[in-house]
């Protein structure tokens, strides 16, 4: 009888620590992670830019136990809605004896056609990726959107041949939340950093600091410079470019920067313009531009751009021309303007007051005089013109209007 007591105490001791554990024991897991690529190869972080075909890779990274029976042979991801997809490449990526940290393999580059798919993505049959290994999903994406804009990537993930076929995997951070979500940053003009190869952008971006004049096709460029405060470890951040040539309005905003402050200097060039006139009253073109930058009045002007006056102050030129310049902003000066306005009241416009550093000035100007004929590239009557365009040092998202 003492024998049978013990017997059934052992099953009790195993039965109470049963009850004990979790009701869903957590060795299923996996975390989806969302990287990009220029069509080169380049890394640009987590941006799907505009009007250009980038490299996607989804990593289905299987976090479960080791041990555990978790292996991967089925995926699935919804898209969002603005990108379009193909698929370029897949892994199965796993661990060996020899190997016991691995990871996706380099993204492909890509040059062939934009493409075209839409919607979700299903991958049946895979080969298994066990615990510590990846599934990697390689696509060429492209994006509808043309401003910067948060978008989810949603993967789910399964033990079966098919989805509805096994078991599904739970995210590693919330271990009852049957999918893992990424996200990607699209519609973006670009991404920049500070190096050499990853620091420029637009079709004058070359030539920011190398060409002391521009003629031909109304266009833009920009070249970034090192933060010059906040978080001085330059990361790459994500950037939207506007221009219009039409309204001679331009902008530069730059997110998910953290605390760098980031220093730029880009190029606009404008479509010509009439020759002002005859000499001695005209014959000489007005080339103050106005800027603004963080501005408190919602932004309702032509293109997004902010009013003038009440967003807008006269540009000042900068005291050097150098992007990288500890002397660079100029201050602005103690008139009546700028000394708690009407124009510019301080608590609305603190940016704007007498001794603030202007954080947007222009380093060089200029402007090309020519006699358009006809057939120009710029479809204007023929005639002579002046084309004008500005280089402009900001240090702060900021707006241009010519």
């Amino acid at each position: 009888m003492n024998g049978m007591r013990k017997v059934l105490g052992f099953f009790m001791v195993l039965m109470l620590a049963a009850f004990a554990m979790p009701a869903s024991a957590a060795d299923k897991l996996f975390t989806l992670y969302a990287s990009t690529f220029t069509g080169s190869g380049t890394s640009i972080g987590n941006v799907i830019p505009s009007g250009t075909t980038s490299v996607l890779l989804l990593d289905f990274a299987n976090q479960s136990p080791n041990g555990a029976n978790s292996v991967m042979k089925s995926i699935q991801v919804s898209v969002p809605t603005d990108v379009s997809w193909k698929i370029i490449q897949t892994n199965s990526v796993n661990t060996t004896p020899s190997q016991t940290t691995v990871s996706c393999p380099t993204a492909p580059t890509y040059t062939g056609a934009a493409p075209t798919s839409t919607g979700a993505i299903s991958l049946n049959n895979l080969t298994g990726v066990k615990p510590s290994g990846h599934f990697c999903l390689y696509l060429a994406v492209t994006s509808n959107l043309s401003a910067c804009t948060p978008e989810i990537w949603t993967g789910y993930a399964s033990t079966g041949n098919s989805l509805s076929g096994g078991t599904p995997f739970d995210d590693n951070t919330t271990q009852t939340q049957p999918y893992s979500t990424a996200t990607t940053i699209d519609g973006c003009t670009g991404v920049l950093g500070c190096a050499t190869g990853n620091n420029t952008g637009g079709s004058y971006g070359s030539l920011v600091l190398t060409q002391s004049g521009f003629e031909g096709q109304a266009n833009w460029g920009i070249v970034r410079g090192n933060n010059w405060a906040g978080d001085l470890n330059c990361t790459l951040v994500p950037y939207q470019f506007n221009f219009s040539s039409t309204n001679n309005t331009a902008s530069f905003i730059a997110g998910n920067k953290g605390a760098q402050q980031i220093s730029a200097e880009y190029v606009v060039v404008f479509n010509p313009i009439p020759y002002p006139g005859s000499p001695p009253s005209g014959a000489w073109p007005n080339t103050q531009p106005k800027l603004a930058w963080a501005t408190t009045v919602p932004f309702t002007g032509p293109g997004g751009t902010p009013n003038y006056p009440a967003d807008y102050v006269p540009a000042f030129a900068c005291l050097d021309d150098d992007v990288n310049g500890a002397n660079v902003l100029p201050t602005f000066p103690y008139v009546p303007l700028f000394q708690n306005s009407a124009t510019y009241p301080a608590a609305q416009y603190p940016q704007y007051q007498a001794g603030q550093p202007a954080l947007m000035c222009i380093a060089n100007t200029g402007w090309t005089s020519m006699t358009l004929t006809a057939g120009n590239i710029f479809g204007l009557t023929p005639g002579p013109y002046i084309q004008v365009w500005f280089k402009i040092i900001d240090r702060a998202d900021g707006y241009v209007n010519e």
